[in-house]
């Protein structure tokens, strides 16, 4: 006999049988529940598994997005607050910029106009007022690539506008 090869004996397959008591020696063929694919020994993980690869990306990232909506829906405050300061966040890095206003001072900023555009003087209600840098981003994405220096705004350098006046004065100094 070849070294390495193990042959059973019939006692040890007794043995086994008596442990499996009935369950088949073949593996279960699992499938997706999504797209009803037949999954590989390989691709089974678990024995509670119920998606192929591909499928489960999908169904945790829809998961993800509902829990997602859920909180938003139950907690719009927050959510608005949370997204605002995280857009705020990205768009500093993107750029190169330094904001040292907290979101508490923009916020008491955009309470003191009322509503109204300080631009136009058409109100708007405060939640339709947005965010506008006295001092362009955008030049000061240039004066940072030229310089090495970030820009710093702090909250007297942004201030509450319309979209549509913010949009007219594009990267303008106002």
């Amino acid at each position: 006999m070849p070294k390495g090869v193990y042959t059973r004996t019939e006692k040890h397959k007794r043995n086994i049988k008596k442990v499996l008591r009935g369950r088949s020696l073949k593996p279960k063929t699992l499938k997706c529940l999504k797209c009803n694919h037949k999954l590989k020994e390989i691709e089974i993980t678990s024995s509670r598994q119920k998606y192929c690869k591909k499928c489960k990306k999908e169904v945790r990232r829809n998961q993800k997005k509902i829990i997602l909506q859920k909180f938003r829906k139950d907690n719009k405050e927050k959510a608005g607050e949370q997204r605002r300061k995280d857009r705020m966040k990205r768009r500093a890095i993107e750029n190169n910029i330094i904001e040292t206003f907290t979101n508490k001072e923009w916020l008491e900023k955009l309470e003191k106009t009322k509503g109204f555009c300080p631009e136009c003087k058409k109100w708007f209600g405060v939640a339709r007022l947005t965010l506008d840098h006295i001092y362009p981003i955008s030049k000061a994405n240039a004066d940072f690539l030229k310089t090495g220096i970030k820009r710093v705004y702090t909250i007297k350098d942004v201030k509450p506008l319309c979209l549509s006046c913010n949009c007219k004065k594009g990267g303008n100094f106002a």
